[in-house]
């Protein structure tokens, strides 16, 4: 398995709010391709809330503290606090609340759709 060193990866602005540094994007998977990285929100910066139909989404906190929305609850977040949001879940991306912002490591694994 190779070893990727952060300095290795570059910041790729995915929106105005939000940087990603992939480790795996687009990865292939039976049912669908993955993406996995490291996410940064900037301080007091926030996304809409949102759902996936088509693929969990797991976060841990690496760096910073932030707020997220999960099923109509909010909740701060500090390093080693890890998220679930399954398919369908209702949930809002990370707001930076630290002055550095908040990293995440986080996985976007895609699933089977019930019949």
């Amino acid at each position: 398995m190779p070893i990727v060193k952060g300095e290795e990866l570059s910041w790729e602005q995915a929106s105005e709010k939000l940087k990603i540094k992939y480790l795996l994007k687009q990865y292939a998977l039976e049912k669908g391709p993955a993406d996995v990285g490291i996410a940064n929100w900037a301080s007091g910066q926030a996304g809409a809330l949102h759902i996936h139909d088509n693929h969990d989404e797991v976060y841990i906190v690496l760096r910073g503290k932030g707020k997220v929305s999960f099923n109509g609850e909010e909740h701060i977040v500090e390093p080693g606090d890890m998220m679930h949001a399954k398919s369908g879940d209702v949930h809002a991306t990370i707001e930076g609340l630290s002055a550095e912002g908040i990293d995440v490591f986080y996985a976007l694994l895609p699933v089977k759709k019930e019949a």
